[in-house]
C-alpha cells in the first residue's frame, strides 16, 4: 500500500499460490450407444473401487509415458497405488449420478480427485457420460506455472483416458450381453 488509504501500490507484486490448496476444475465426457437403463446395469458390475483404480493406474501410466517421451524426462516408476471411493448414486428421471474421489497415496503426481460420474440420457438409444469435478496441484507447485498447467492436463488427459476404459467396458458387457436382454 501507498502513503494513500485504499490505493495499492502497484509496485508490489502478488505472491503466488501454491499446491495444496491451488485446484482447477476437471470436465469431460464420453458418448456411448446404449440406452441409459443397459449403462445403469453395467455400471453395478464396473463401478468397484479396485477396478477403476485399475482404470486410474492404467490411464496414468499411458499418459505419462507420453508426456516422458515427449519431454525426454522421467517422472515416475512403476504403477501408482490409487485409492477410489464411491458416495452414494443420486437419480433422476434422466440419468443416474456417481460421486467418486480418488487419490494416490504415494505419488504427489497422480492427480487426486473429487468429483461425479453422471451418465445422462442423450435420447432413447444413446448415453452421455460425464465426470463433473475438482483436482489439486501437486504439493509446492505455484498456480500459473508450467509445472501447475501439466498437473492440469495430466488430468484432464487421465480423466478422458478413464471415461474410455469405463465406456469401452461397459460396451463389452453389452457385446457379451451380461447386463440385460436386449
Amino acid at each position: 500500500m501507498s502513503g494513500n488509504v485504499g490505493v495499492e501500490d502497484e509496485s508490489a507484486e502478488t505472491p503466488p499460490r501454491t499446491g495444496n490448496g491451488g485446484s482447477h476444475f476437471v470436465h469431460d465426457f464420453a458418448g456411448i450407444d446404449l440406452p441409459l437403463e443397459h449403462v445403469v446395469r453395467a455400471i453395478g458390475l464396473i463401478a468397484t473401487p479396485r477396478l477403476v483404480a485399475d482404470f486410474v493406474a492404467h490411464a496414468w501410466n499411458d499418459e505419462v509415458r507420453v508426456l516422458e517421451a515427449v519431454q525426454h524426462a522421467q517422472r515416475h516408476v512403476g504403477d501408482p497405488r490409487i485409492d477410489v471411493a464411491f458416495g452414494a448414486r443420486r437419480s433422476r428421471q434422466d440419468a443416474m449420478i456417481l460421486p467418486i474421489t480418488w487419490r494416490s497415496t504415494a505419488d504427489p503426481w497422480v492427480p487426486p480427485l473429487d468429483a461425479d460420474l453422471e451418465f445422462a440420457a442423450f435420447g432413447p438409444a444413446r448415453t452421455h457420460v460425464h465426470l463433473y469435478g475438482c483436482s489439486e496441484l501437486p504439493p509446492g507447485s505455484i498456480t500459473g506455472s508450467q509445472a501447475a498447467s501439466l498437473a492440469q492436463r495430466l488430468t484432464v488427459a487421465i480423466v478422458r483416458h478413464v471415461l474410455n476404459l469405463m465406456t469401452g467396458r461397459i460396451l463389452e458387457l453389452a457385446d457379451d450381453r451380461t447386463i440385460g436382454n436386449w
